[in-house]
């Protein structure tokens, strides 16, 4: 009997699920609380995308240093290094950024106007909503699929 390593299993399942054969796109997660990923996972499990789950900021700047993403969905509070010392490191030190997506409960019009002018993409608000999660992903990965 044949064993499947996990990349040729996340391969064939995501030749099955993506007949449109779009190459998988790379998406990293930064949140302390694992609800947070299991929504974004449920909400986004029609896309092909490859996940890196993380926990806090110091992990994300080690992260960031060695792979490249294609979008990362980042909480701002979190322990360990929150989601402002990632994108202060990330912004002082020159690293490549894709798109990033705030996920936060601070519902602050001046944060948010702050997030967008440093270039941060979208802010979602917490509780996020899966379609908004879909959406957001069809616009900055997936515009061929854009209805």
């Amino acid at each position: 009997m044949h064993r499947h390593s996990s990349v040729e299993l996340l391969s064939i399942r995501t030749m099955q699920e993506n007949p449109l054969h779009i190459s998988p796109r790379k998406v990293l997660i930064i949140d302390d609380e694992e609800d947070t990923h299991l929504l974004l996972k449920a909400a986004l499990k029609h896309f092909p995308l490859d996940y890196v789950d993380l926990f806090d900021g110091e992990s994300a700047i080690a992260e960031i240093e060695k792979t490249r993403y294609d979008l990362i969905f980042l909480d701002i509070l979190m322990p360990n290094g929150s989601g402002g010392d990632f994108l202060k490191y990330a912004l002082d030190h020159a690293v490549h950024l894709p798109t990033i997506v705030i996920l936060t409960s601070l519902n602050d019009i001046s944060f948010t106007r702050n997030a967008l002018g440093i270039g941060i993409a979208e802010v979602l608000y917490k509780p996020v909503e899966p379609d908004d999660l879909r959406q957001v992903v069809r616009k900055y990965l997936f515009p061929q699929l854009q209805h």
